[in-house]
């Protein structure tokens, strides 16, 4: 399963996926579909659905 955590008063959300397979993540954040990407590994943002790949990684930057 993904991890996902807020950092840097909840301005940042990274996520870490350490898995072999893709994993879709679920984040109770209205703000999720604008997301800026700072730094990701093909990780795709679907609504508030966070499609991340095997040993994935993304730094969003919340707007």
């Amino acid at each position: 399963m993904a991890r996902t955590t807020r950092t840097s008063g909840n301005r940042f959300l990274v996520t870490v996926n350490p898995s072999r397979g893709p994993v879709t993540v679920e984040v109770d954040d209205e703000r999720l579909p604008a997301a800026h990407p700072i730094e990701d590994s093909g990780v795709r943002v679907d609504g508030r659905e966070l499609t991340v790949p095997a040993f994935g990684y993304a730094v969003l930057e919340l707007r």
